[in-house]
């Protein structure tokens, strides 16, 4: 039986593997400045836009949204490029995208479509940079 609390479940134990994610948030970009003690790379899970708490029996889409973020101050001591933390963002994504099909507890199946990756400038008061991952997932609902 799968609900969105086995999914966001999934995704937060997903960073227990894969090596870097240091922080998991499920919220919106708000969540992001409003915890100033938590460590970057973070991953920020959006509340899916297709909740299917009312579906009978059967496979559903949902739409599978979130980001890594890692902080990113190029005239400070961070002697990385900005090419370079994309590109590390973006592999921690797939690492987390292969991590959670792993387990077929909750009836997870690849991704609908092939996941699409967008690069995020510096923003917001951390100078954080990001790689949002979209997909949509089908995933088994069993709601009797």
């Amino acid at each position: 039986m799968a609900k969105l609390v086995d999914i966001v479940t999934k995704f937060d134990q997903s960073r227990n593997v894969v090596t870097g994610i240091k922080t998991f948030v499920f919220d919106n970009f708000s969540a992001m400045n409003t915890d100033r003690g938590k460590d970057f790379p973070a991953m920020l899970f959006k509340p899916p836009s297709s909740n299917n708490a009312t579906a009978d029996a059967s496979m559903k889409n949902w739409k599978i949204d979130f980001y890594i973020f890692d902080t990113y101050k190029p005239d400070e001591s961070d002697v990385r490029s900005l090419a370079k933390v994309w590109e590390e963002l973006e592999d921690l994504a797939r690492a987390v995208i292969k991590q959670v099909l792993l387990d077929r507890t909750y009836g997870l199946t690849k991704p609908t479509n092939e996941p699409a990756y967008t690069l995020g400038y510096p923003m917001m008061n951390d100078a954080l940079v990001g790689v949002r991952c979209q997909c949509e997932m089908r995933i088994f609902f069993d709601c009797g």
